[in-house]
Parts: structure tokens; sequence; C-alpha cells
């Protein structure tokens, strides 16, 4: 378990390992239904970018569900079979579509044991609530089942203001407990998983920003695949 006082992970993008080669696999269809929602979204970007606009707020028993206005990753599975795995399809509201990383292109010696996963922005806000995660490739049981999920996970606050040239901080040095929204097990299940807040997260300062990590080793692994998915993130706040 990384230690709650510091956790040091080494940036992977600067890694040379950054893109994930295709192979056949998810060769079921990629399919998302336009239908009224409580939250609804607006993508604005092609596939090559990673804008998404969230066009309403919902109130729900864990308080606002806050806007994600972009969502980015260092890697993920190249486009296959008319599905993508772009990391703004844990921001769509649709657990049919999903994030997905091929663990095996992932060089250990460049990360340290810790997989760095997606990072998703925030309108501005002074308070987190907490985070509801979906775990898996949740189209379908069989695509659950067959792809790998994570059984540990790190979801901290990110600091854009700090990212670029020489700011990565939180990729290339430490992330300090107060930063930490949640560390620990997730369920390996298709269901959605609410996490409150850590009693040592510092909600006096804004989070902009909300970033995931994963633990070498710490994984169900797909009954077919070892490819790392997550199909839904959800950030709430007060």
């Amino acid at each position: 378990m990384i230690e709650f006082s510091k956790l040091c992970i080494l940036y992977i993008g600067f890694a040379g390992i950054i893109s994930c080669n295709a192979d056949n696999r998810h060769q079921d269809t990629n399919l998302y239904d336009e239908k009224d929602t409580d939250v609804e979204f607006r993508i604005t970007s092609d596939s090559n970018n990673t804008k998404i606009v969230q066009t309403k707020n919902t109130q729900t028993s864990h308080g606002h569900q806050l806007r994600i206005i972009s969502a980015r990753c260092d890697y993920q599975l190249l486009n296959q079979a008319g599905n993508n795995y772009h990391p703004r399809n844990m921001a769509d509201n649709n657990p049919a579509t999903a994030w997905a990383a091929k663990l095996s292109t992932i060089n250990d010696e460049y990360h340290n044991g810790i997989i760095v996963g997606p990072v998703f922005d925030i309108e501005s806000t002074s308070k987190i609530s907490g985070v509801e995660l979906q775990n898996g490739y949740c189209k379908n049981s069989s695509s659950f089942n067959n792809n790998t999920r994570a059984i540990w996970i790190t979801v901290y606050r990110y600091h854009p203001e700090l990212d670029g040239e020489c700011g990565e901080d939180q990729m290339m040095g430490y992330i300090d407990r107060s930063d930490i929204i949640y560390e620990g097990p997730i369920k390996d299940s298709m269901e959605p998983q609410y996490f409150s807040v850590d009693s040592g997260f510092d909600n006096s300062r804004p989070t902009r920003a909300v970033g995931l990590l994963f633990k070498q080793g710490h994984f169900a692994k797909g009954a077919k695949w070892n490819d790392l998915c997550m199909s839904e993130i959800r950030i709430y706040g007060q």
C-alpha cells in the first residue's frame, strides 16, 4: 500500500510507453444510446481531443454532481472494431463505454509500480464530498469478465496549474496526504461504488481536477484480455 504521507510516482508520459498497440479484441460493437438522463453532455471534440462539456449539474444524495469539462491520460487502447477507449468515456454517463489500457505494454521500470490513470478537470469548487466509480468494462457481463478490473485505487486532487514543462509535481514528485481523496480497495463489481473523502483530505483548498492511480499487481485479470478498464466516474461536491 502506498504511504499516506507521500506518494512518489514517476511521470510515465515521457517514458516512451504511451502508445498501446491494438490487437483483435473487444469485437463487440460499442453503441452509445442518445437518451434522456439527469446529466447532459455535449462532446465538443474530435477523436484526438479531450474536451467534454457537461451542461447540467445534478443534485443527488451524495451532493452536487460536478461538471467534468475535460479528460486526459497518457495512454489508452487504440480504436478498434468501431470502439474507442478514450478517458472521456468515463464521463459520458454511459457505462457501456470505457477507458482502457493494455497493461502488458507498461514497463515497470518507468512507473515504479504505480500506473498513472486518467485526470478529469472540473469546475472550480472549494469542497469535494466524494467520488463514484464503475469498475471494469460495464457494457455487459461478458465484457466485464473478459477484461481486467482494478482491486485497489487512489483518487487524488490533481493540480493543473502546476502541470507543464517544469511543474509536474504530482507526476514526477509527490502527492501529499491532504490531496488524497480516497485510497484503498475497490470492489470487483459492475455496480457503481461511492467513496467519501478521506478524513485527511484538505477540503479548504479548491479542487479543479481529480486523478486516478492504480497499483501494479492489484488487479482482477480478465478471462481473455489483460486490459485495465474503467467505465464511469462521477465527482460530487458540497
